[in-house]
């Protein structure tokens, strides 16, 4: 592809020449604010985006990866307790990791929402120069 007289790739061909996804090899950083995206958007910003544009799914992210977590916590449930809440042990079983870090999230973003006003009370309080309710 030629794109102002130089040669560009694709995400896909790059990644099938490293082999890994951009997702995989970002550091922990760039997965928390999703940086490792950012080329795909900038090539997205200059012309409209194809499939063969797109990065190769990280091998967490594939069907048969998933479909294995939930078949190996099907088969730590199966046999076991009412049929009621076996699908749901499963998929506990399965995502735990995720359901974790899931309920890790919901809990700082909760204490975010609950302690900005608290910390903006405390902030005008500040600017306005009493300090006796700061103390109190």
């Amino acid at each position: 592809r030629k794109n102002n007289g130089t040669q560009q790739q694709s995400w896909r061909e790059k990644a099938e020449e490293e082999k890994k996804a951009p997702r995989e090899e970002g550091s922990w950083v760039s997965k928390v604010n999703y940086s490792y995206i950012n080329p795909l958007l900038a090539l997205g910003w200059t012309r409209p985006l194809n499939a063969e544009d797109l990065p190769p799914l990280a091998d967490n992210d594939t069907t048969h990866t998933q479909h294995r977590k939930l078949l190996m916590g099907w088969n730590k449930v199966k046999g076991t307790g009412s049929d009621k809440w076996r699908f749901w042990r499963a998929l506990y079983h399965a995502f735990k990791e995720e359901f974790y870090l899931s309920a890790f999230y919901a809990f700082g973003e909760s204490a975010c929402v609950i302690g900005q006003p608290v910390l903006l009370g405390y902030l005008l309080t500040w600017f306005k120069g009493d300090d006796s309710d700061l103390l109190e």
